[in-house]
């Protein structure tokens, strides 16, 4: 097949702990360049690019999309130290999570708020959309964000 410099899709996939078909996809959305190819038609990589996939997995550990990925990598493959942009990114994720942390807090609290109301109302039959009483009496919310 290829030299010991060069490694088969599986090589690669074992040693970063993923299977074959994840490379083949990282390969087609471009986080991964295409590999040379034996004539046979077996895909042969470098092996630096098992730090490549390293990379991948730890930026989505952060959060990061595999569009966000893409793009530090095009950065990095084009030369360009891409620690600024990956800053402004990250700072980006942390505001959202914040958002979302607080509208989780909020519906936590919506959550518990209904269960903690007791009791059915005498001769309770569901109708229309008053199915439940937990849910039928919980307070509509208002259209402004918590």
């Amino acid at each position: 097949m290829g030299n010991e410099q060069e490694w088969t899709i599986g090589k690669l996939a074992k040693t970063a702990g993923l299977d074959a078909r994840t490379l083949r996809f990282y390969e087609g959305i471009r986080l991964l360049p295409k590999p040379k190819r034996t004539l046979s038609g077996y895909r042969l990589y470098d092996p630096s690019m098992v730090e490549r996939v390293e990379f991948i997995q730890k930026g989505q550990s952060l959060g990061l999309t595999l569009r966000e990925i893409r793009e530090i990598l095009e950065l990095g493959d084009r030369g360009n130290c891409p620690c600024g942009h990956v800053k402004r990114v990250l700072q980006a994720k942390l505001k959202e999570l914040d958002r979302k942390i607080k509208d989780f807090s909020y519906v936590n609290r919506r959550i518990r708020k209904a269960m903690n109301l007791r009791g059915l109302p005498k001769d309770f039959k569901p109708k229309g959309s008053a199915l439940c009483p937990t849910i039928a009496r919980v307070k509509k919310l208002d259209k402004k964000s918590p």
